[in-house]
């Protein structure tokens, strides 16, 4: 099986895959997202939070505030991921 397949198969069946639509370059990309992995809970304590994962990345509008979402998808123009078989859109007007 080719890896688009593999990816095809993983994205139907699993919430595993997210495409990102960025002008930026996949290093970019990485340095970008680099600061919003590790967090502090409400308690003190250090968390991960994982927001590449679709089960999360349905939840950022919801749990993150307006200026961090919009900080979390600056140079991000869409992600799309599949959350229970249907694509989802995570998008900011801001994007650059």
């Amino acid at each position: 099986m080719h890896l688009h397949e593999r990816l095809r198969e993983l994205e139907y069946n699993l919430p595993s895959v997210s495409w990102i639509a960025s002008r930026l370059s996949p290093a970019q990309l990485m340095e970008h997202f680099k600061p919003f992995i590790d967090i502090t809970l409400y308690n003190g304590k250090s968390g991960l939070l994982r927001f590449w994962d679709p089960r999360v990345a349905n939840q950022l509008p919801v749990i993150l505030e307006e200026d961090q979402l919009r900080e979390l998808m600056q140079g991000v123009e869409e992600w799309l991921y599949s959350m229970e078989r249907n694509v989802q859109s995570l998008k900011w007007s801001m994007a650059t």
